[in-house]
Order: structure tokens, then C-alpha cells, then sequence
């Protein structure tokens, strides 16, 4: 008899914890997810960046789209680059 209040107390410090341990996981997701989000931010930033200081390279060949120079640019890149490329040379 004397195992009983042993093993109900057993199991009620289990339940507890597992109770704790559930507010903690979410913190904790909920931690991951905000670094993740910083970090794309942080990536977000910097591509707009590159694209900010490198702008005038794309301006250059969309003010000659007909010419050899933008068609010798164009024909050296990928076809998803090539489409980003012709929807960027509508901007400039």
C-alpha cells in the first residue's frame, strides 16, 4: 500500500511537467519562427540592396533593347533570368 501514494504522486509530477513542457514548446517555436522571419528580413534587405546598387547595369541595355549589346546580355542567361531580366527593362 505504501507504493500507491508513491506511484499516484509519480504521476501527477508527470502530468505536471508534461503540462509545462507544453507552453515551453510553444516559446520555443514561437522563438524559431521570429529568427527565421529576422532572417528573412536581413536577406529581403540585402537582394534589394544589390539591386538597388547595381540598377544602372540593368538600365543600360533596356535603353538599347534593340541592339546587339542587349540581345549578347540576354542570350548568356537562363531562361528565368532572361524573363526577370525583360520585366526589369520595363521598369527602367
Amino acid at each position: 500500500m505504501s507504493t500507491t501514494p508513491i506511484t499516484l504522486g509519480h504521476h501527477r509530477l508527470r502530468d505536471r511537467a508534461e503540462r509545462l513542457t507544453v507552453p515551453r514548446q510553444a516559446h520555443q517555436r514561437a522563438e524559431e519562427f521570429l529568427a527565421q522571419r529576422q532572417d528573412a528580413i536581413h536577406r529581403a534587405r540585402g537582394a534589394l540592396q544589390l539591386i538597388a546598387e547595381t540598377w544602372a547595369t540593368v538600365q543600360d541595355p533596356a535603353a538599347r533593347l534593340d541592339t546587339p549589346y542587349a540581345r549578347d546580355i540576354l542570350d548568356g542567361l537562363t531562361p528565368e533570368v532572361r524573363s526577370l531580366a525583360q520585366s526589369l527593362t520595363t521598369l527602367a
